[in-house]
């Protein structure tokens, strides 16, 4: 295993362009440490990327349709074989605000063989405003055979535009993906906006997804709490819910919703928790797969849309 290079960061001012905070960017030697206004940015290094963010504030905006995640971990060659490993710790503030494009909290990309882990922890908040501004994001290409595992165990994620998730996962990689929400909370209001969302085109990895603890809710029509979505996908699909809470209140917004649309199964338990649907036409779970049936085992609380439709 090679080394890692580490990143953690307290206070200190750095400005670019137009009085602009500069992003940090690695290039194989800790930068500065960033303060307010500025993104923390590792590609492509040649070790493992660790970024342990704690105790700083992260404020990124602009009108402009790019790119800018606030913190943004990527390995983008398929022949890489490093890890990522990114700790959103307590005292860390982010704040996105663009006209459209994706202004996310955290972004991940690996893809190589390597893993990446993205951890958020009691203490630290996220949030985004414009369209496309997830929470915490991970992308991985048709490249990507590492796993990625995806924790939160505290802290709060508030989206507020059109289509911005709280945990976002592109994956069309073949390695397997869990998410998994212990503590802390989700809070999407935007149309179209998932606490949780798994977009698994066309790949075999197993996808896991479990919520024991914390609060999930959506307010926007079309938000899911937790949804998945495997397009021509041959891998399973498993959904866990143990504990925490999962509550939507616009309309079609399921609090658990499951399309597989490929040959890979689906299995949702509840054993713990509530799940609240309280919109036209929502439910409580809802699932479907092509040429085949659902699992689907319910021994918490779970409640249907009241509106009309439901």
């Amino acid at each position: 295993m090679r080394a890692a290079l580490a990143l953690a960061w307290g206070l200190a001012l750095a400005f670019g362009a137009a009085g602009e905070a500069a992003a940090q960017v690695c290039a194989g030697a800790l930068p500065a440490a960033p303060n307010s206004g500025t993104r923390i940015v590792c590609r492509d290094l040649p070790n493992d990327i660790e970024i342990n963010a704690e105790n700083v504030s992260l404020s990124v905006t602009s009108y402009n349709f790019d790119f800018r995640p606030a913190v943004d971990a990527r390995f983008n060659n398929a022949t890489d074989v490093n890890d990522i490993s990114v700790r959103l710790g307590r005292g860390l503030v982010i704040w996105t605000s663009a006209f459209r494009e994706a202004y996310i909290g955290s972004y991940t990309r690996n893809a190589g063989s390597g893993s990446t882990r993205v951890v958020m922890e009691d203490g630290a908040f996220i949030t985004t405003t414009g369209e496309d501004a997830d929470g915490i994001r991970h992308s991985s290409p048709n490249t990507s055979t590492g796993n990625v595992d995806v924790r939160v165990t505290g802290g709060s994620i508030a989206t507020s535009g059109e289509t911005d998730h709280g945990i976002h996962l592109l994956w069309r990689g073949a390695g397997a993906s869990t998410i998994s929400m212990s503590g802390g909370a989700i809070r999407v209001s935007g149309s179209g906006s998932d606490g949780i969302y798994v977009d698994k085109p066309e790949v075999s990895g197993t996808s896991t997804i479990t919520v024991s603890g914390g609060s999930i809710g959506t307010a926007g029509g079309n938000g899911d709490g937790i949804s998945f979505l495997g397009v021509a996908n041959a891998a399973d699909a498993f959904i866990r819910v143990t504990g925490g809470s999962i509550t939507t209140e616009g309309a079609t917004a399921h609090g658990v919703r499951v399309d597989q649309r490929g040959t890979g199964g689906v299995d949702v338990a509840m054993t713990g928790g509530t799940i609240g649907a309280s919109g036209a036409g929502s439910s409580g779970i809802w699932t479907s797969r092509t040429g085949g049936g659902s699992t689907v085992t319910v021994n918490g609380v779970v409640m249907g849309g009241t509106g009309d439709g439901a």
